[in-house]
């Protein structure tokens, strides 16, 4: 359900932690952004705050005020300030044609499309010492580009054994460039600038768990999200993930450190989450952030405040930090002298009957519960779906587009609408699943292809979905031939 709120009002509200961890009660604002813009992105200057949003970059204060910045219609998803003191964005066109640009505070802007790959599908960007390194996720790639002299553009290419699709992107306190490959089953991987050799580590990371963005952690080592997790590698390669406090059904996705020195991080189901390094423990914040607004960039403020995005809302949300409360003095407990306990004399046990073996067929179709899947997905985007599994089983996954569907700019506000309508079959695979939870990733929105991006890889069902109305099926088979129902859930495919 999708609450509307009125453009002009300010929402403040109490959020009270909900999580395994106790925390302070912080305080949340919400402020729409104009034109109730879907921004993604977010970054930070010493004076605001920037957000990717398409056809624009706002400049947001901390007071909330915004003002959005053209830039020719394009459509940025990842934002980060440059070593130059610029604001840097990576973008993509319908057709995943990328470029990268900068934007001073004053207003000035450029763009520099000439010397990166056709269809690359920039994904996130970060800064270097006079860099600006970016993600290729369709390119499988990364890149630089020089901030003193933009025509000067390198991109290496990940060796083909690598899982690939690289998305979030960071420099590590070894001065290597560490960055996420969602492809795959998933993976780690560090770029050794000096040496141009590439590693990849796949050790303590769960398969499939598609990891987003990263960035450099206070403790020396590199934090990541996954599904369901908050993952932590060590410069040497070592990857942990942490759940503690993490809901089961939980979707991190962008991260920033906060001043708190705890790793915060956004999560689509409508949370905020706090990572604490000492105590390996999160604690998630729900209450007061709007139904549906699926949190996605996150910057620590020039205010000392946690911002992030709300693109399901056209909003950008403000929290507040408390300050920690003293810690009570703990009173003396008096030591008392333990009572012995009798001992007593165990009753006679029943002896267990032997359990016969049931020899009958398999009977029992698999399970297939809480499909998810993105509501809307833009071009150079992955559809991603998720659902419990009661057993193994082979996956059959299709898509079917409404016939005569209208393409849409933004994301409708609600899915309880029912409007009768043909539809067809725009492509189906099938794969096998193990029991419990799955994460599919669907469709990548494109239909170009480079150096290895035709070849189908797994989760990946089909490319080149047109903007319009969409079902997902889904549908499992066990090993004895029972079928479970089909499980269908709505998506669009938006135009940029």
């Amino acid at each position: 359900m999708f609450v509307k709120r009125t453009a002009a009002k300010v929402v403040a509200v109490a959020l009270l932690a909900v999580g395994s961890a106790p925390a302070q009660a912080q305080t949340i604002t919400e402020y729409p952004l104009p034109g109730n813009a879907e921004a993604t992105g977010l970054t930070a200057t010493p004076g605001a705050l920037w957000a990717a949003a398409p056809g624009a970059v706002i400049r947001v204060a901390t007071d909330g005020s915004a003002v959005p910045i053209g830039i020719n219609g394009q459509t940025p998803f990842a934002i980060a300030a440059g070593p130059d003191g610029r604001v840097w964005w990576a973008e993509q066109n319908d057709e995943g044609d990328g470029a990268v640009g900068a934007l001073a505070d004053g207003g000035a802007q450029a763009r520099y499309p000439d010397d990166i790959t056709e269809f690359s599908g920039l994904a996130d960007i970060t800064p270097g010492a006079n860099f600006m390194w970016f993600t290729e996720s369709l390119w499988d790639a990364i890149g630089r580009i020089s901030v003193s002299d933009p025509e000067d553009v390198d991109e290496f290419d990940l060796p083909e054994s690598f899982n690939g699709e690289p998305t979030g992107i960071a420099l590590g306190p070894d001065g290597n460039v560490w960055f996420t490959e969602a492809g795959g089953a998933g993976a780690i991987a560090r770029y050794n600038p000096a040496t141009r050799e590439f590693t990849e580590f796949t050790n303590g990371l769960t398969p499939d768990g598609a990891p987003n963005d990263i960035v450099a952690g206070p403790d020396g080592s590199l934090w990541f999200t996954t599904l369901g997790a908050i993952g932590q590698v060590t410069i040497g390669g070592v990857i942990i993930e942490h759940r503690a406090g993490i809901p089961p059904d939980a979707s991190p996705r962008q991260l920033t450190v906060g001043p708190d020195g705890a790793i915060w991080f956004t999560d689509e189901a409508d949370r905020i989450g706090r990572f604490d390094i000492a105590a390996n423990s999160a604690t998630m914040y729900s209450a007061g952030i709007t139904l549906g607004g699926s949190p996605d960039g996150i910057a620590t403020g020039p205010d000392g405040a946690i911002w992030f995005t709300l693109p399901g809302a056209g909003r950008i949300g403000r929290l507040a930090l408390a300050p920690p409360e003293p810690e009570p003095t703990p009173t003396p407990t008096p030591t008392r002298t333990p009572t012995p306990t009798p001992t007593r004399t165990p009753a006679p046990q029943p002896v267990p009957r032997p359990v016969q073996p049931t020899t009958g067929a398999d009977t029992e179709a698999p399970v297939v519960s809480g499909l998810a899947a993105d509501r809307c997905v833009r071009p150079g985007r992955t559809l991603t779906a998720k659902f419990l599994l009661s057993e193994n089983a082979r996956m059959l996954y299709s898509i079917r587009r409404r016939v005569e569907s209208p393409g849409r700019s933004r994301c409708p506000r609600s899915l309880t609408r029912k409007v009768p309508g043909t539809s067809v079959e725009a492509g189906r695979q099938e794969t096998d699943a193990p029991a419990g939870q799955v994460v599919a990733r669907i469709a990548r929105v494109t239909s170009k292809g480079r150096r290895g991006l035709n070849r189908v890889r797994l989760r990946q069902l089909v490319s080149g979905l047109r903007p319009g109305t969409y079902q997902l099926v889904v549908r499992g088979t066990d090993a004895a031939g029972n079928r479970s129902a089909d499980q269908v859930v709505k998506f669009w495919v938006l135009r940029r």
